[in-house]
């Protein structure tokens, strides 16, 4: 009889679950709120990939956010790496020696600092051959002005040589026309006895 009445209490309750449908089904809970980003991961995940301008973004963020950061050297040093690397299409020379500027003043105990001053260093050397490039590039293109304008000079000269002998010529050749004129006039005249 238990057993029976057990059945029917389980046979009534199944019969009665589609009435209340919303009885057994677990009611929604609001999802949980992500994680804050890690923006010094995310920059390191780009850096690592050759995503130099992401990498930038993610680590200029996290300067942001954490001004007392432990691990800002690392990042100022990586974000002047990622600045001054060729690779970048936004690389930017000032930007990239300004940030190693501030780990080597703003860290000065930073196992980074000698490296990020060599880094300085030589960013500022090659600012400087850039620059003596392009003084030099127009020295060149100065030069090629003058050397073409002498061209030009040259060959005017030479066709005003060319012209004033050919004048010369032509005169010379007058004058010896002039002097057969004078000769036949002279030998057509006759002689007049002097007064």
């Amino acid at each position: 009889m238990r057993h029976r009445n057990l059945l029917w209490k389980g046979l009534l309750g199944l019969a009665l679950l589609p009435l209340f449908p919303g009885s057994c089904q677990r009611r929604p809970q609001a999802p949980a709120a992500p994680p804050p980003p890690n923006y010094l991961e995310q920059g390191d995940r780009y850096f690592d990939a050759g995503d130099y301008p992401g990498a930038a973004s993610a680590y200029s963020t996290y300067l942001a956010q954490n001004p007392a950061g432990a691990q800002r050297d690392r990042v100022l040093f990586r974000l002047g790496l990622a600045y001054s690397l060729p690779a970048n299409p936004a690389r930017d020379p000032v930007q990239a020696m300004a940030y190693l500027n501030e780990l080597a003043s703003r860290h000065p105990s930073s196992p980074l600092r000698p490296q990020a001053e060599l880094l300085a260093t030589l960013e500022g050397q090659i600012q400087q051959l850039h620059s003596d490039i392009a003084e030099r590039q127009q020295q060149v293109a100065n030069l090629s002005q003058e050397m073409e304008q002498l061209r030009r000079q040259e060959s005017e000269l030479q066709r005003l040589q060319s012209d004033l002998k050919s004048r010369e010529e032509r005169i010379q050749q007058l004058t010896e026309e002039l002097e057969k004129l004078k000769a036949i006039d002279m030998q057509r005249r006759p002689a007049t006895p002097p007064r």
